[in-house]
C-alpha cells in the first residue's frame, strides 16, 4: 500500500509556485495541497535563509523548496523542470529605504 501511495503521489502534476514564502504565494501553496491533486515545488530567494524556509517546512512539509531569485537567471530552469503548471506569484522585495523605479519593482514581477 505504501508503494502504491508513493507511486500515485509521483504521478500527480507538479506545480511550481514562485515566491512561496510570501503571503499570497503561501495561500496558493495551501490551496494546492488541500486539493490533494498536486505536488508543489516552491521557490525562495535563498535556501540558507531560515526566515523564509523554516516556516514553510513546518507548515508544508511536503513542499519541495528550491532556490531562485527574480533578479537572477540562475536556478529558474531547474526550478521549472518537470513542472506541469506554474503559479508566478513572486515579486521583488520592496525597499523602505528608497523609492523603487518601475524597472526595479514591476518589471521583475511581470517578466519573472
Amino acid at each position: 500500500t505504501t508503494s502504491l501511495c508513493l507511486q500515485m503521489s509521483e504521478e500527480l502534476p507538479l506545480v511550481l509556485v514562485t515566491g512561496s514564502s510570501g503571503f499570497v504565494a503561501s495561500h496558493v501553496v495551501a490551496g494546492l495541497l488541500a486539493e490533494k491533486k498536486y505536488r508543489v515545488r516552491g521557490t525562495v530567494r535563498s535556501l540558507a535563509s531560515e526566515t523564509s524556509t523554516k516556516p514553510l517546512k513546518e507548515v508544508f512539509p511536503d513542499v519541495e523548496l528550491v532556490e531562485a531569485d527574480l533578479s537572477k537567471d540562475d536556478g529558474w530552469k531547474e526550478a521549472a523542470a518537470g513542472c506541469t503548471y506554474v503559479h508566478h506569484v513572486a515579486s521583488p522585495l520592496v525597499s523602505m529605504e528608497r523609492e523603487l523605479s518601475p524597472d526595479e519593482l514591476i518589471r521583475p514581477a511581470v517578466d519573472g
